[in-house]
C-alpha cells in the first residue's frame, strides 16, 4: 500500500512540476517573441526602454548564456532610428557600453536642441 501512495505522489509531483516547465517554457517563449520585436517607441525615454530590455534578457536569459554581440545588437536595432545610427558607429562590445552611449547621446541632443530652437528663431 505504502509503494502505491509513493508512486501515487510521486507521480502527481512529476505531473505539476511538468506543468510548472511547460508553463516557464510558454513564459520565455513568450517574452523572446517580445524581445524580438522590442522597440523604443516614440516618446518613450531611453531609460524606460533600457529598463524594459533588461527586465526581458533577464526572463529569457536565465543562465547568461546569450553572447554580448547578440545582445548589443538587440538593444541597439531597438533604438529609435536617429538614437540608433549614432550608436551603430560607436560600435559597442557590451550591453553597458551600448546604454552608456545612448545615453551620453540623447544627452547631447538634449542639450543641443535649445540651441537649434534659437538658430531657426
Amino acid at each position: 500500500i505504502a509503494a502505491g501512495i509513493l508512486r501515487d505522489a510521486t507521480a502527481k509531483w512529476y505531473d505539476e512540476n511538468q506543468e510548472d516547465g511547460m508553463h516557464k517554457e510558454i513564459l520565455i517563449a513568450l517574452w523572446m517573441s517580445e524581445l524580438e520585436m522590442i522597440k523604443q517607441n516614440p516618446g518613450q525615454s531611453v531609460s524606460d526602454y533600457t529598463q524594459k530590455f533588461k527586465m526581458l534578457m533577464q526572463r529569457v536569459d536565465t543562465t547568461g548564456g546569450f553572447r554580448q554581440h547578440y545582445i548589443v545588437s538587440k538593444f541597439v536595432r531597438g533604438l529609435s532610428p536617429h538614437l540608433m545610427i549614432i550608436v551603430v558607429g560607436h560600435s559597442p562590445q557590451t550591453l553597458d557600453t551600448a546604454i552608456t552611449k545612448v545615453k551620453e547621446i540623447k544627452t547631447g541632443f538634449t542639450i543641443a536642441q535649445p540651441i537649434q530652437q534659437q538658430q531657426i528663431i
